[in-house]
């Protein structure tokens, strides 16, 4: 299982990619955020 951290910082696309990898059977989202400094304490 591959697991991802998504970070964009427009809240569409973030959105998009979300819904595209949560199809995805190997991969597992660990977080999701529009802010660059969220995603350093993750």
């Amino acid at each position: 299982m591959i697991r991802v951290g998504l970070v964009d910082d427009q809240k569409y696309d973030l959105e998009k990619l979300i819904i595209t990898l949560e199809n995805e059977a190997n991969i597992k989202i660990i977080f999701s955020t529009n802010n660059s400094e969220e995603a350093y304490i993750n």
